[in-house]
């Protein structure tokens, strides 16, 4: 789907972010397209109740010799600081942004406090991790304040895009981060398809929705696992990835590959042997004996309620996104308010209140056998057809004088991966060949709520809430 387009001149993007905010649409990146020393800006919004409108781009032109800044709107999106920065770099400095966004205390101001201590972690840590620096500032154990360095490895994976054509940029697109292979393919593949006003039929939709509701439910399982090893419940963690085991030997068994890489594609998904409804029966019965295993043990249930709180104010405040949001009691599923076929229009969006350690657990939990429902949909529909080729990528039929939308090779692609909203904005040029990429993981936002869950937490705590989170570093470090 295109967003409505709407131009703008840079005074008036703080007030219609502000009113797009109070409406219910939140920030999901800011972008440009250069062209002729012009260029255009694009803040890109999504509503997250339901709406005619649900995606709208404000357009900004600006001259490659303006002098000016343009009002930054992280004052009513605290995630524009990032995107702005960015857009900054990407431009050489050409596009410059004002904010008038008050700057927050940091450790160097809270480590002058007397009996305030300071524990360093990373960014070379004793697992298999990417790198990351924690730097603690503590009174005996409880946290005071935690910041996060990362980009260690800004890996110019964006600019690697460049040039490429749709199947080379599908692959780069499912390397950017391990887990979540479907979830970044199919943000690119919505983005390049709209950019070239392809439109997809219906079968391939749901070839590509199962593919990553088995994603979720396997990194939804793989976690319910991890935290319960986080809590020293090795048993639990052992049954979780005896299951995940088994998810791995369905996706071999249908695409010819145990974690899903390779089987999307512009042209048509490759789908080999579908499960049986017994086969997803049987996952759905052990998920739910391993989660109530751990649910109901009382170590594990002390060691996760009331810990690691994320406030819904908070959630919004950051527009946390995933199952990081959903456990605040803060509505954010791509599924509910912009979905991709017809059963997930029928899809009911999962919350929790808590906002602790247990509700993002309980949140993991009801997702997975959500997710295995929908599966059996899936299976249901494709059992006739599902395996048969179709000429489902096709040019769509022309716009209507009414349509809002300009002639224009770029589009824009979001679905709900298993950690949340993945966006992408994707320009290309008249043969297909991509100009340009911008990528957005949910872990952007979501880094910057972990040291609000941590805050006054103890530092043991910190391995469980920071699982709990279970957020990307290669999402992050682009």
């Amino acid at each position: 789907m295109r967003p409505i387009f709407v131009e703008a001149v840079p005074i008036d993007l703080v007030k219609i972010s502000t009113n797009l905010a109070e409406e219910g649409y939140r920030l999901m990146t800011i972008t440009s397209t250069a062209a002729d020393e012009t260029y255009v800006i694009h803040h890109i919004f999504m509503s997250f109740c339901h709406s005619d409108e649900p995606l709208i781009d404000i357009r900004t032109q600006i001259d490659s010799n303006w002098a000016g800044l343009i009002p930054s709107v992280s004052e009513v999106f605290i995630q524009a600081t990032r995107f702005e920065s960015d857009l900054t770099a990407a431009t050489n400095g050409d596009v410059h942004f004002e904010s008038k966004s008050k700057s927050v205390t940091t450790n160097s101001a809270i480590e002058e406090v007397a009996g305030v201590s300071q524990i360093p972690v990373g960014p070379v840590h004793a697992g298999v991790i990417e790198p990351g620096h924690f730097r603690f500032s503590v009174i005996g154990e409880s946290i005071l304040n935690l910041d996060i360095e990362l980009n260690y490895l800004s890996r110019g994976v964006e600019d690697t895009f460049i040039g490429a054509r749709a199947e080379e940029g599908l692959n780069l697109a499912e390397h950017v981060t391990g887990d979540s292979i479907v979830a970044h393919g199919l943000a690119f593949l919505k983005a390049y398809e709209s950019s070239l006003s392809i439109d997809v039929g219906e079968n391939e939709r749901i070839r590509r929705s199962l593919l990553l509701e088995l994603e979720r439910v396997a990194c939804h399982v793989t976690d319910i696992g991890g935290l319960a090893n986080d809590t020293a419940f090795g048993l639990a963690n052992t049954q979780a990835q005896r299951i995940r085991e088994s998810l791995s030997g369905i996706n071999y068994r249908l695409t010819n590959h145990r974690i899903l890489r390779g089987s999307l594609s512009l042209h048509q998904t490759k789908l080999f042997e579908l499960p049986s409804q017994s086969t997803i029966d049987q996952i759905k019965h052990h998920v739910i004996e391993v989660s109530q295993l751990i649910e109901e043990h009382g170590i594990v249930r002390d060691r996760m309620i009331g810990t690691g709180v994320l406030s819904r104010d908070d959630a919004q405040r950051l527009s946390a996104y995933g199952y990081v949001g959903r456990a605040s009691n803060h509505p954010c599923d791509v599924r509910q308010y912009l979905p991709y076929n017809h059963i997930e229009a029928d899809y009911q969006e999962i919350l929790e209140s808590s906002g602790d350690v247990m509700g993002r657990f309980l949140l993991r939990r009801r997702e997975a056998l959500s997710s295995l429902e929908l599966i059996k949909r899936y299976l249901n529909f494709l059992r006739d057809d599902g395996t048969k080729p179709d000429k489902s990528a096709m040019p769509s039929t022309p716009k209507s004088i009414d349509d809002p939308a300009p002639a224009a090779n770029f589009g824009f692609g979001c679905v709900e991966g298993w950690r949340g909203a993945t966006c992408y904005f994707v320009e290309t040029s008249e043969n297909g060949a991509i100009k340009k990429v911008k990528i957005t993981d949910p872990s952007v936002n979501n880094w910057a709520a972990l040291p609000i869950a941590l805050h006054e937490a103890i530092v043991p705590d910190f391995p469980l809430v920071n699982k709990s989170f279970n957020q990307s570093y290669a999402g992050n470090d682009l």
